[in-house]
């Protein structure tokens, strides 16, 4: 009697067992996703996956890659090197992902020149930084203390004012926050804007602003552009700076007003 061997037949088995696996595995990723929702609805996505990169083993992180090796800062003119360099050095060499870029972002943001900073990761191993810097304008005079003015009105410390004093002045309290109206105005007309050197707050309202050659522009509460252009006009035409004018008042509507300097009154309309 010959002896019949018998098989094992495998694919069944296999089938079985990888029927299983997959219905495990389903299972898993099912709860992990319930956790991932739930977690998620507790606080946003960013803060969630900085979170879970942040618990990685930062000397793993390190190993495979994901260490900051460079850090590339475009957007420097006025802002202390030094200073920023002495920050950011502390964050070479660590975990990429371990950087809270929120807190580095408001660190930067209070240096005295910065405006705004933006940064980005670039994996695996790289931080860019871009800086929005102040544009200094304009310097305060207040209380016998000048201080130098951006264009948005804040004030920019820890400055050699000698360099700026070029820029006009700026008078008056609280003139400070009306610095951007100001600049709207003044900046319509370039030419007038060069020749612009002292505006004085009246009353929190108007302004009155000096020329070169001591000339006082009174403007209007209202529609103060539209009366600095008139008077760009009037200059290019009729030659107004070449006559020995003191005071151009601009306040009433359809009429200038002008003072010579040996204080008469001259009216016509515009």
């Amino acid at each position: 009697m010959s002896k019949i061997k018998k098989s094992f037949k495998w694919a069944p088995f296999i089938t079985s067992w990888l029927a299983g696996f997959k219905m495990a595995a389903l299972t898993l990723l099912g709860i992990l996703g319930f956790v991932l929702l739930v977690k998620l609805s507790q606080a946003s996505l960013v803060d969630q996956l900085q979170g879970g990169f942040a618990s990685l083993n930062s000397h793993a992180c390190k190993v495979i890659g994901f260490k900051i090796d460079e850090i590339r800062v475009e957007g420097i003119k006025h802002t202390s090197k030094a200073n920023l360099s002495e920050f950011l050095s502390s964050m070479k060499g660590t975990s990429i992902f371990s950087v809270n870029l929120d807190e580095v972002r408001h660190k930067i943001e209070d240096l005295p020149w910065v405006s705004e900073a933006t940064i980005v990761r670039k994996l695996p191993n790289k931080l860019f930084i871009n800086l929005r810097e102040k544009e200094p304008v304009i310097l305060w005079q207040h209380k016998g203390q000048k201080t130098l003015l951006s264009l948005d009105g804040s004030a920019i410390p820890g400055v050699d004012l000698d360099a700026y004093k070029h820029l006009p002045f700026v008078v008056g309290e609280r003139a400070n926050e009306h610095v951007p109206e100001l600049f709207d105005i003044i900046r319509s007309e370039p030419e007038l804007a060069q020749m612009t050197t002292t505006a004085v707050l009246i009353s929190n309202r108007r302004w009155d602003i000096k020329l070169r050659d001591s000339i006082t522009v009174k403007l209007p509460e209202d529609n103060p552009i539209e009366a600095w252009k008139n008077l760009a006009k009037l200059i290019k035409n009729e030659a107004l700076l070449d006559r020995d004018i003191s005071i151009v008042d601009l306040r009433i509507p359809d009429r200038l007003i002008f003072r010579v300097n040996n204080n008469t009154l001259t009216s016509s309309r515009s």
